[in-house]
Formats: C-alpha cells, structure tokens, sequence
C-alpha cells in the first residue's frame, strides 16, 4: 500500500492495527504485533506488579503472624500439660508417702479412742447400771466384752494379715490353675515383677500386687484384699455392734442418774456417747456398702469399673451380669467360707483351725 501524502509536513510512521485496518500515530499507538512491549506499558506493568506484589507481601506478613502465634500457643500449651502431669504425679507421690508416714498414727488413733471407751465403761458407766443388781452388771458387761473382743481380733487380723501376694511367675500352682482355666492368662506386673491375675491390683502404697484388692485402709496400715477382707468386714460388724452397745448403756445411765452424775463422769460419758454414736452412723454407710460388695462379689475397685459396664449394658437393651458372681449364697460363702445360716462365720478365731481351701474366683490358693 503506497504511503499518504505527507502535506508538506514530512513523513508520518503509522502502524496498523491488526483487525481494525486503521492507521495511527506512532505516538499513541502500541508496539506492533509481534513487537517488543514499550517502555510505558512495562513501567505501568510494573507498578501494578508492585502492588499486588505488596498486598500479597501484608497478608504473607499476616499469615506468618499467624502462624508464630499458633505455634507459641502450641508450644505453651504441651509445657502446661506436662507441668499439669509432673504435678500430678508429685501430688500422688507427696500422698503416698504421706499415707505411709501416717497409717502408724491412723492405728494409734484407733485403738486410742476404743480404749477410752472401754476405760470409761469400766470406770463411769458400770458401777451406775442398776437393773438386775450385780448379775445384770455382769451380764451386761459380758456382752460387751464380746462385741469388743471379736472386734479387736478382727482389727488385728485385717492389720496384720497378708492381704493375697499373687504366686510368683513360674509358680507351679499358678500354672495348674491357668491351664485349668478358660479365662484370660494373667499378665506380669510392670512394678513389681509377679504374676497378675485378672482380680489383681498394683498397690502404690504397699509397693505391691494384691489379689482380689479392695483398698487400701489407712485405719489398718494395710491393703484390704482376698486374704483378709473377711476380718475386714467382721472388723465393722462387732464394731457397729460395739458402739450400739455403748449407745445404748449410755442411754440408760443418762436416764437413771440423769444430772446426779459428777462433771468428770459426766464429759466422759458425753464424750464416749459421741464417738460412739458418729463411728456407728458411719458403719451404718460403709458397711452397708460392704455387705453389697460382699454378697455381689465384687470389691469397691471393680464396683466403680462396672458402673460404666452397666450402664453400657442398659444402653443397649442388654442385662449386665458380673462374670464371677457365685450367687448370693455362693459369694456369701466365698467371703466368710460358711453357709449364712451356720452361726461359726461369725467366729473368725475358729479359721485358725482350717485347712487351706481354694478360692473358686480369685483362682488362688491362700489361707484362710
């Protein structure tokens, strides 16, 4: 295509821009097709570059805060629960050396305040029951001594007695009886290096396995499991029944001699009164609880496991029964090795004659 006049102003350059067919000038116009950017549009490229550039930059900045204060967060967060766990187990320590510090003293507290009652029965209460002259003192004070004679039997047995080692690993009764068994193999204690049978429980107080745990008692200084749970329980019996019998001559005096007691026999009276009447409102609970435990064969620690169990079960339309109930009278019997309606499970003193007998849950053999 030829070029246009020029007017006498010289040459003009024009482009053409593709798709329209229209020329303009070379000032105004872009770069042609195929042709390097001008230096306009690279500059104004740039500086919206730069923009975005920058706003990109603030939210990076931002995110980057962010994320530092998550992982500060984080961070303080994983230091607060191991300082929450370490105190813990510091707690638990202090406690359990606290516990072993204190389980002597429980014991001279107990025995103290039994003693105080039974001086101030002798000294203040006997010489002012009245009723049937000096038989019914004597009678009177022969039940008495009854009820605290097998309650302090029972009391140093529960104190004194092995609360149920578990055989070490390779026992050979051990091993008859797991052979003989279809329950689980019982494991090996990590703390302790024995067997544990599925009943057993680590005593972080004793430093020990114990079978068929129930607790441990700081009033016996001792753990309360399968080799003396029976005194246990006994122990409460005599002792509730001990303390009704306090109450009771207590009421009678009271009635009596009403305000012809001298002030010292008076306080002493009040006093034995009290503890007596508070140690048998608790017994009333925890025995009570125990008598449950003892008839369902469970002990307090598996009671509190199998509430969830229980619960689950009702969940699901099911009914829960304990794997290693015997029956009401089966458990009675395993527990205080009598029949309910034989009297001798009342005299603990007589198992000293026993022979050594089975345990049909636990899976043991112990002593009776």
């Amino acid at each position: 295509q030829p070029p246009p006049p020029t007017l006498g102003l010289g040459p003009v350059p024009h482009v053409e821009l593709a798709g329209r067919g229209m020329a303009v000038d070379a000032a105004t116009a872009g770069p042609p097709h195929g042709g390097e950017p001008r230096e306009e549009k690279k500059g104004g490229g740039a500086g919206s570059g730069g923009g975005s550039a920058a706003v990109g930059g603030k939210s990076g900045d931002k995110g980057e805060k962010d994320t530092g204060w998550r992982r500060l967060f984080q961070r303080f967060t994983r230091r607060l629960i191991i300082f929450i766990d370490d105190g813990i187990d510091k707690g638990v320590d202090t406690a359990t050396y606290g516990i072993k510090l204190m389980g002597p003293t429980f014991v001279i507290v107990a025995l103290t305040l039994i003693g105080f009652v039974v001086y101030t029965y002798f000294v203040h209460i006997l010489r002012h029951i009245t009723f049937g002259g000096l038989a019914g003192q004597i009678a009177t004070t022969a039940q008495g001594l009854f009820f605290v004679l097998n309650a302090l039997y029972n009391y140093w047995m529960t104190a004194t007695s092995d609360a149920g080692k578990p055989p070490e690993p390779g026992d050979e009764a051990q091993i008859l009886v797991e052979e003989a068994s279809d329950r689980p193999k019982p494991r090996i204690c990590p703390k302790c290096k024995l067997t544990k049978p599925m009943r057993a429980h680590h005593c972080t107080i004793c430093n020990r396995c114990v079978l068929k745990m129930d607790h441990h008692c700081p009033w016996m200084n001792n753990c309360v499991g399968a080799g003396n749970y029976r005194h246990f329980c006994l122990f409460m019996f005599f002792l509730a029944q001990s303390c009704g019998f306090v109450v009771a001559v207590c009421f009678l005096v009271f009635d009596d001699e009403g305000t012809g007691l001298e002030p010292d026999e008076q306080s002493c009276i009040v006093a034995s009164f009290l503890i007596s009447f508070s140690i048998l409102i608790s017994l009333c609970f925890l025995g009570g609880f125990h008598a449950y435990l003892a008839v369902s064969n469970q002990t307090t620690i598996e009671f509190y496991g199998n509430i969830h169990a229980r619960r689950m079960a009702r969940k699901n339309s099911q009914r829960w029964v304990n794997p290693y109930s015997l029956g009401l009278a089966g458990n009675f019997q395993e527990v205080f090795k009598y029949p309910f309606s034989n009297p001798r499970w009342l005299f603990p003193w007589r198992a000293l004659l026993a022979a050594r007998c089975r345990s049909p849950s636990a899976g043991v053999v112990r002593d009776v």
